[in-house]
Order: C-alpha cells, then sequence, then structure tokens
C-alpha cells in the first residue's frame, strides 16, 4: 500500500491481542469482528496483522485495507456507509452476504459490490490489499428515485456476482483508483468538500446504470421525455448556480423532469451530458474571472467547482487552447 496514501489517512493497526474483540474503532463505517483463519501461524501477539487506513469526503468514504495473513472479517451492524465498491490490489478476497452458503471471490484486478448487512463476511488470502469506496446507501436510493422519478415500492438489492456490462468493471475500478489519487495530492480539493457532490453523482450512476440490480429492468423503461423547453431551463438554472455543488437531481428538480428524462433531453439536443455542459459553464465562467481580476488560479478553480488544479488546467487547455496562467497573464 502507498505509504502517501495511508499518511492521508486515519490508521489503525490490528494485532493479534486484537482479534478477541469487536473493533468498534477499526473504521468508520461499522464495528467489525475479525478472525484469522490460521491463528497458529501468528508467532507474537504484538505483530501488526492489518492496516485500515479510512478517509471520509462528505458523503463518501475511502479505505484501504492491507492484510499480512488470511483474515475472517464479520460486519456486526448496520451502518450508513454500506454499500461498497471494493477494488482488490493484491491476492483475493471471497465476500459472503448474510445466509449465502456460497461466496463471490475477486483476485487482483478486479472488483466485487459489497453490501455490509450484519453478519455478511470477507475472508481475505495472505498478503491481500484493497481500496474499498464507501456509498450512503440513502444517496444511491435517492438518486434511483430521482432516476425512476418515483419513490421505490421495494428495497434496492443488488445481484451478488455481476456480469459486468463491457467497461463498467474498468470504469469503476478508475474511480476508485481517481479517489486515492486525490487524497495524496496536495493540491486536491476534495478535502474541502469542493467537487465531491458531482463525483458522488457521477459514482452513484455508473454503479446504478451499470450494473445488474433489483431495478435495473424498471430503469430500463423509465420515461425518456423531457418537456422541450428543458435542456434551456436546465443550463438557466446551471449559469445561475455555478459556485454552487450541482448534483444531475439538482438541476432535474429545477427544471420540472426527472435526472434521466433530462439527460436524454440533452444529448438528443446538444450531443452533450448535462455534468458536461455544466463543466463548459463552469469554464467559461473561470476564463471570465481570470481575465477581469488579478486573482490566483487555484481560487477561480475551487470557486468553480474544480478539484484538482491539474485537471482544472488540462480541461481549461482543452477547451480555450491555452493555460489559465496565460489567459491571467493577458490583461497585464
Amino acid at each position: 500500500m502507498r505509504p502517501a496514501l495511508l499518511d492521508a489517512m486515519r490508521v489503525v493497526e490490528i494485532r493479534k491481542s486484537d482479534l478477541v474483540r469487536c473493533q468498534a474503532e477499526a473504521c468508520n463505517y461499522g464495528p467489525m469482528l475479525y478472525r484469522l483463519r490460521e491463528p497458529q501461524r501468528v508467532e507474537s501477539s504484538d505483530e501488526t496483522l492489518s492496516k485500515i487506513g479510512d478517509s471520509a469526503m462528505g458523503p463518501l468514504m475511502l479505505s484501504c485495507v492491507s492484510e499480512r495473513f488470511g483474515t475472517e472479517v464479520t460486519f456486526q451492524e448496520a451502518h450508513p456507509y454500506s454499500f461498497c465498491v471494493m477494488a482488490v490490489l493484491q491476492g483475493a478476497v471471497h465476500y459472503r452476504s448474510f445466509g449465502s452458503e456460497t461466496a463471490i471471490t475477486a483476485m487482483a484486478g478486479h472488483l466485487l459490490l459489497g453490501q455490509t448487512k450484519p453478519g455478511a463476511q470477507a475472508l481475505t488470502a495472505d498478503g491481500s490489499e484493497r481500496l474499498n469506496l464507501w456509498i450512503n446507501r440513502r444517496s444511491l436510493v435517492r438518486c434511483l428515485e430521482a432516476m425512476l422519478d418515483r419513490p421505490l415500492d421495494a428495497p434496492l438489492t443488488f445481484v451478488p456476482e455481476q456480469a459486468w456490462p463491457r467497461g463498467t468493471a474498468a470504469s469503476l475500478n478508475r474511480l476508485v483508483r481517481y479517489v486515492a489519487d486525490e487524497l495524496t495530492d496536495p493540491y486536491s480539493l476534495f478535502a474541502g468538500g469542493v467537487g465531491v457532490a458531482g463525483f458522488e453523482d457521477l459514482v452513484i450512476r455508473t454503479i446504478l446504470e451499470g450494473t445488474i440490480h433489483s431495478y435495473t429492468e424498471p430503469l430500463v423503461r423509465a420515461p425518456s421525455v423531457a418537456p422541450p423547453h428543458a435542456v434551456r431551463r436546465a443550463t438557466e438554472f446551471m449559469r445561475e448556480n455555478l459556485l454552487q455543488p450541482l448534483t444531475v437531481e439538482d438541476i432535474a428538480q429545477a427544471t420540472g423532469c426527472s435526472a434521466r428524462a433530462l439527460a436524454a433531453a440533452f444529448r438528443s439536443q446538444c450531443g452533450q451530458t448535462v455534468t458536461s455542459v455544466l463543466r463548459e459553464l463552469r469554464l467559461e465562467a473561470a476564463r471570465t474571472a481570470l481575465l477581469a481580476g488579478d486573482v490566483a488560479i487555484g481560487a477561480v478553480c475551487a470557486r468553480f467547482g474544480f478539484s484538482n488544479a491539474g485537471r482544472f488546467a488540462a480541461l481549461y487547455r482543452e477547451r480555450f487552447g491555452a493555460l489559465p496562467l496565460h489567459t491571467r497573464n493577458e490583461r497585464r
């Protein structure tokens, strides 16, 4: 595990003497019970067996786990951070939901979707390492209801062993690693919450639209026609609220249609996604701010919701053919 990543997190080390009790303090996403699968292999009670690091970013949480020996981890109780996208970096992880007799296996380079209901277990191999992106289940439900344009009539459940659609696993893997990179970047604004809402929206939509769950078919059949004025009204709303952390659901609600219908309208009329149009509007506003006053580029980046100064500069150059610094120098 990268030392820089652990340095950016709250880290708990678990030793053999800890394994007899519930690790309530081990992480922010709920108490867990640790048990070595082969305890006789550990010689010293002071030997570090596992390292757990975690860091909360608004409604999301990233944790990294490194385990020297194979371990059985049992989740003890329900918790708001109850949905996990697990990216296995080394070794293997076998996940078993409560009441199931079979485990789902993910090797290095692969993903698991975990729902940490009480009694769920993760069995790890020697030398396993993984990144876990934890999502508040209420955020998932709220986004799904907006996409369906109605309340859920039954719990949202995911198929444990996913037949990953082409591209979805790779996209989620990149998103999890992107969060890890942001935590180690000293110029990232994720820690201050800037850009987190939009990123959470992207992750949740990727999960809901790219995996198999109890609402996959209703989601495909959801209404997809927005009023003719929807794109214009949505664009006006975005322009008036560029300094606010906006999600597609926020924009759709202000427009008077479902998020799915609004997304279809933007694709049909503009050939773009709602988020790409929002990004262009923010880039244009950032350029205006740079031309109007002697303001720091980092301040402009933060004001308009870009979480990373390097990423902002790349997007800015792609849009305007020049770096933000060159634009700011034009007025001098």
